[in-house]
């Protein structure tokens, strides 16, 4: 028969390690994510023309209205006033509103070009660009949204 000290928990057949001890070693099992190299591979495949960046499929569930709404809301404000010479606050919050109702870049092109005119293409194809590395990012589960 087996002496059982305060120090050794019993274990074997009859007492099996608790799960709580079991679960670290599962996860030294697996080889961690090279978060960086991930981010690369998924920067490297985000579209960069029109036709690529209006047909991506966007990952709308990942998208955080609150969180990303207030990462873009600075770009927007920045790029409208650096395109129209003029502060437009009506204009962002409409822009960062359409982005939180899902709009297509298609739909947001025509909702821009009569005021961004010549600029709207290469505003809507990086403003989407962005859409697409947060929310990709985002279902990698790769940093906050």
């Amino acid at each position: 028969m087996l002496a059982v000290t305060d120090s050794q928990p019993p274990t074997g057949p009859a007492h099996p390690a608790p799960a709580a001890a079991a679960a670290p070693l599962a996860q030294a099992a697996r080889p961690p994510i090279d978060s960086k190299a991930a981010l690369k591979a998924m920067m490297d495949s985000i579209p960069t023309s029109k036709e690529g960046v209006f047909s991506y499929p966007i990952k709308w569930g990942h998208y955080n209205a609150a969180a990303m709404g207030e990462k873009f809301k600075g770009w927007v404000s920045s790029k409208v006033e650096q395109l129209l010479g003029v502060q437009e606050p009506t204009l962002v919050d409409y822009v960062v509103k359409l982005l939180g109702q899902h709009t297509a870049p298609n739909m947001l092109h025509a909702e821009l070009n009569p005021v961004l005119d010549n600029d709207t293409e290469t505003f809507v194809i990086k403003l989407y660009r962005m859409v697409i590395y947060e929310t990709e990012k985002a279902a990698l589960g790769l940093g906050q949204p």
